[in-house]
């Protein structure tokens, strides 16, 4: 369940300064017409997507934010649609930070080797970026689980050394903490980092919602009291978690379309047969949304 939490966290727009007005310019020396360049990103809570044609070696996105959002810019060297260049392993593409201001974005023939400038959380960025492609790579080409495993500890060290570089970085925040955090998250572990930042990135939108997700973290921690929550079961009966108090409980948390989910279903099946006998049962939370029951 820590895990799924982390995974929320995650996906949560990038939430920290007030209302931004952001340009983003970019000239590109070696390219232009019929190329486009696309750009993705969220606003607020939803999926936003805009294009621009690129004249005279250069294209311009302006527009109006609730807050600071990460956006992937991608190259489409035919102007044939986002169709041909969307989720292939050789998309031309770079991630920048929409914020208050102008960015801008300079490259000779690709906006992966692009120089985004106008801005220090940009340039913190760009630098955090620098510091892990070398693990990235090798994450590319990992194929075993120790390959992988080794990865992912250096991701973590080099994070910890950007963070501790850097304490008064948005960036130190909202991309390398998280990384440091991966995995099996410990409020106790997690938190002694956290506080080391600047208390003026940690009273960013993003940097209290963080420190509550800490405070929520160490609610269900080994323990603990699990916290009580009362949900409908199948046939609209409430069901209180403290109704179960004395049997030994597996909450399952679950949904129809998180497939290691529906794999996972047998086995816990099994499990409840094996056990039922000695005090045992199953309480299984569907994370579907309202209305889809069905599912």
């Amino acid at each position: 369940m820590k895990n799924l939490i982390l995974l929320l966290w995650l996906c949560l727009p990038v939430f920290g300064f007030s209302q931004v007005n952001y340009t983003v310019s970019g000239k590109l020396n070696t390219i232009n017409y019929p190329s486009k360049v696309f750009i993705i990103y969220r606003d607020g809570v939803k999926n936003k997507l805009d294009s621009a044609v690129i004249k005279d070696h250069q294209f311009e996105f302006k527009g109006t934010l609730p807050d600071t959002s990460v956006a992937t810019v991608m190259m489409d060297r035919k102007g044939s649609g986002l169709d041909d260049i969307w989720g292939k392993s050789n998309a031309d593409e770079i991630q920048i930070y929409l914020v208050n201001g102008a960015t801008s974005i300079n490259a000779n023939d690709s906006l992966y080797n692009a120089k985004v400038n106008g801005n220090k959380i940009n340039d913190d960025y760009h630098r955090y970026n620098i510091l892990m492609q070398s693990v990235m790579k090798k994450l590319a080409a990992a194929k075993t689980n120790d390959q992988f495993n080794e990865v992912e500890a250096a991701k973590k060290q080099l994070s910890r050394k950007f963070l501790a570089e850097n304490p008064d970085s948005y960036v130190s925040l909202e991309q390398a903490l998280p990384n440091i955090a991966r995995g099996y998250v410990n409020a106790d572990t997690v938190e002694p980092i956290f506080l080391t930042l600047s208390k003026n990135v940690r009273s960013t939108k993003v940097g209290v919602a963080y420190q509550l997700f800490l405070n929520n973290l160490r609610k269900t921690d080994v323990n603990n009291i699990a916290p009580e929550f009362t949900q409908a079961d199948t046939n609209g009966n409430a069901v209180k978690l403290s109704s179960f108090r004395g049997k030994y409980v597996l909450v399952d948390f679950w949904a129809s379309w998180c497939a290691p989910c529906r794999a996972e279903n047998p086995n816990v099946v099994k499990a409840f047969i094996k056990y039922e006998g000695i005090n045992f049962t199953v309480l299984g939370i569907s994370l579907d949304k309202p209305g889809a029951k069905g599912a």
